[in-house]
């Protein structure tokens, strides 16, 4: 094993030595911009109050007093305006690479079973079965599926892959060249870090893709807060969400511009808003009772989104996005937590709304592309026809599809209502799986099925969102069907007979449905940005497995009812 570590160090040192070569290239850059903005910054103009000068820049008109940055240390730009860094997209790719790098080279006995092939520096050890490195990027018969821990690959794949996007949108690339940035930090962990294991289809799928939504929600965030009033709460907020960009303006000594408008909470106006922070209590028809917290954010810079405003024509760029994650638990363990992310990229936008806030008359459209992320994991109990629990776990990567988005304002009573066809690539647990080997007693031929009893696949998604305003009242309801099918001849150990036998043809076919069904009723308190109100979630997951000459059906049920508070921000 030896032989390994040395060439775990020696890609240690590759990446470290980047890593310096763009710290070096950043201070460089730093210094060259300082230098620039010191010679094109106007000495001062007078501050609207006559105390303290401010920055502008030479011919700019005097801008209105709300929109200026009084505490700006060397004067403030524009995030939207920014010039595209390449020595900082290379050099955070760099630095993403490198922690992950050490740890993949030290933690030796953790990586190791995943090894599949020789390495770069010799032939493998005795110990070790290993194929020729060569194979490995002989043409395409090393992609493969992994069969590591469902949680390793969804959702911590995307979770890393949002940060290499993160970093890459904090330089100021936009959406495609971070999502290109990103895909290629993918596949230089895959190919170059982990040369040793199959280069892993679904991890490339999983980070390249299941990181967007998930990053751009984030940057959205930080940018969000960012362009807002200097006050305490948003400079905390863009610093937790933000950081990347923050720390960017930190070493080059300025201070970003707030938005021309804000509304009352000192918030861009330009942009829409809503954050809801929820807990309750509740009971299960299978269990007992249990308490949920959980928090949502939705941001849409389609221009006077659900207010008054004139537009018609097609928009490009992040135009919705939004974030979702709750956790429920019982006395005994964590029956059930999720996330769930989703981004709207580009479409045609219809908003033909008159009148005041809140008193809205007309109507709003918008048919266009979006794409999102979800994880969940939910234990079902013992039923009366089924004596075991089950614990149903998936992780999505929605593909870019279909969004369709439509509201009527009626003056007292709004309606929302939206739709989303989404392709899907899938990492799901099998419900018939145990039936199937109960009765068999046969072990799947899919590596990462026999072991972690999930398996990946296409599929496709449904998404359904109904909400109702009328004075205080809200009523909503979310109806979410997913399907998957799964992906045959990419294991891992497609080619070891011993385990599979030598007829390859014998894969099982599987497939698998998610069923959610959410209404709920909620009602403003008296408190003002307080609701409280009941929610009822009904879900089903159905399986089959198919050798090709007989079939195990399997499902599971439950419905949940749960008492909540909500603080709408």
């Amino acid at each position: 094993m030896k032989k390994h570590r040395r060439a775990g160090i020696k890609s240690v040192a590759f990446i470290v030595l980047l890593s310096c070569w763009s710290t070096t290239a950043l201070a460089d850059e730093t210094e060259e911009e300082a230098e620039q903005a010191a010679e094109t910054m106007p000495q001062s103009v007078e501050a609207p109050n006559g105390d303290e000068p401010i920055a502008d820049e030479p011919g700019a008109e005097e801008p209105s007093a709300d929109a200026l940055t009084v505490d700006a240390p060397d004067g403030t730009y524009d995030p939207g305006d920014d010039d595209i860094s390449w020595r900082w997209v290379i050099g955070g790719q760099l630095f993403a690479l490198t922690g992950g790098t050490i740890w993949y080279a030290l933690d030796e006995e953790t990586n190791a079973v995943d090894w599949d092939y020789s390495g770069l520096w010799g032939d493998a050890p005795d110990d070790l079965e290993m194929r020729p490195q060569s194979e490995a990027w002989r043409g395409l018969d090393g992609w493969r599926f992994d069969d590591n821990v469902m949680v390793l690959n969804t959702p911590l794949h995307p979770l890393a892959g949002s940060s290499y996007y993160i970093l890459a949108r904090s330089s100021s690339l936009g959406m495609l060249g971070s999502f290109l940035a990103q895909n290629a930090t993918s596949m230089t962990w895959e190919t170059v870090i982990e040369h040793q294991e199959v280069t892993s289809v679904n991890d490339l799928i999983l980070t390249g893709v299941g990181g967007v939504p998930l990053g751009e929600m984030y940057y959205q965030m930080g940018e969000y807060f960012r362009r807002g009033e200097r006050t305490r709460f948003n400079r905390v907020m863009s610093w937790i969400f933000g950081l990347p960009s923050q720390l960017r303006d930190v070493i080059h000594g300025r201070t970003p511009g707030h938005a021309l408008t804000l509304d009352e909470r000192g918030l861009p106006d330009d942009t829409w808003s809503r954050f809801v922070l929820h807990s309750g209590v509740g009971g299960e028809i299978n269990a007992g009772p249990y308490g949920e917290i959980g928090v949502s954010g939705e941001l849409s810079q389609l221009p006077d989104y659900r207010r008054a405003g004139d537009h018609d024509g097609w928009l490009t760029g992040p135009l919705k996005t939004s974030l979702a994650a709750s956790l429920s638990a019982d006395d005994n363990r964590v029956n059930n937590w999720k996330i769930d992310a989703r981004l709207d990229m580009a479409g045609y936008y219809l908003n033909e709304i008159d009148g005041e806030a809140g008193e809205e008359e007309g109507t709003s459209l918008f048919v266009g592309t979006g794409m999102g992320f979800r994880h969940v994991q939910h234990w079902y109990e013992e039923e009366v026809l089924v004596d075991s629990d089950f614990l149903g776990r998936y992780g999505i990567v929605h593909l870019p599809g279909f969004r369709l988005e439509a509201s009527w304002f009626g003056g007292e009573a709004d309606i929302h209502f939206s739709y989303a066809a989404l392709p899907d690539f899938t990492s799901i647990d099998s419900v018939a799986y145990p039936e199937y080997f109960a009765d068999t007693g046969r072990i799947a031929p899919r590596t990462v099925l026999a072991d972690e009893r999930y398996y990946y696949g296409w599929g496709f998604s449904n998404l359904l969102r109904l909400e109702i305003d009328i004075a205080s009242a809200h009523v909503y309801g979310n109806l979410d069907l997913h399907w998957t099918r799964s992906i045959d001849r990419l294991d891992r150990f497609k080619h070891d007979t011993e385990r599979f036998g030598e007829d390859l043809d014998g894969y099982l076919s599987l497939t698998d449905s998610v069923t959610h069904l959410e209404v709920g009723a909620l009602f403003d308190m008296p408190i003002p940005n307080l609701r409280t109100g009941i929610i009822a979630e009904g879900r089903q997951r159905r399986g089959t497995v198919d050798d090709g000459n007989d079939q195990w059906n399997q499902q599971r049920r439950d419905v949940r009812v749960l008492g909540t508070v909500q603080m709408v921000y």
